[in-house]
């Protein structure tokens, strides 16, 4: 993550754990992935996360560009 990033945009936090993505349970980085894959920057995407006390939020975060791969 990356402060600024559109999931540090949403609310999430390091340490936190993303268990939904565009009403997608994702139990793994790879589900996370293929979740996101053929989104683009610029659209909105609704995600869940579990924080470190075990509590659960939800927003909707806007994408932005990532590194180049």
């Amino acid at each position: 993550m990356t402060p600024g990033d559109a999931a540090a945009a949403a609310g999430i936090k390091a340490g936190d754990v993303i268990i939904n993505v565009g009403g997608i349970p994702v139990t793994s980085t790879s589900d996370f992935n293929v979740v996101v894959q053929d989104r683009r920057p610029g659209d909105d995407l609704a995600v869940t996360w579990r924080d470190v006390s075990g509590g659960t939020h939800s927003a909707v975060a806007l994408l932005s560009a990532g590194p180049p791969a």
